[in-house]
């Protein structure tokens, strides 16, 4: 059950993405994606920025953390769910548009926006890890109940 569940999210965050790439565009008239950055529909000053950001973040934190999280155990699980919290919240903070477009000063966002990015690249170290240790089991061994295999895995 779980394993449908999980490709179907996979199947889905593919679908979501490509769907963004189409229909955001739409919030910015003059957007020509021919010509564009995908990264432009996400700048500070873009039109396109208030329904692009809320995408992005269902589509990394749900769909690609997620997937990741119920496939190895519930350590990794928990683990997943506290960085997906804490970059929620760190997102939150950084999301200080408003202040950046008015030439504010926003003292340490800097820093906070790093934060964020290394909660990032540390849960994909761990992600990195957990995949090393898993055992491998070859597709016709694992119906029969063959123990896993000690090749390492291409």
């Amino acid at each position: 059950m779980w394993r449908r569940a999980l490709l179907t999210c996979g199947i889905v965050s593919s679908v979501l993405y490509a769907a963004m790439n189409v229909f955001v565009p739409m919030a910015w008239p003059g957007y020509r994606s021919a010509s564009r950055m995908v990264s432009e529909l996400s700048a500070i000053e873009a039109p396109s920025r208030a329904v692009w950001v809320p995408l992005g973040v269902v589509y990394t934190l749900l769909v690609a953390m997620g997937l990741c999280a119920r496939g190895f155990g519930p350590g990794f699980r928990a683990y997943t769910l506290v960085t997906m919290a804490l970059l929620v919240a760190v997102g939150a903070v950084t999301g200080q548009s408003a202040r950046v477009e008015a030439d504010l000063p926003t003292p340490w966002l800097g820093v906070l926006e790093r934060v964020g990015i290394g909660l990032f690249l540390i849960w994909i170290v761990v992600l990195a890890t957990t995949l090393l240790r898993e055992p491998r089991v070859h597709p016709a061994a694992a119906v029969q109940g063959a123990a896993p295999s000690s090749r390492p895995a291409m």
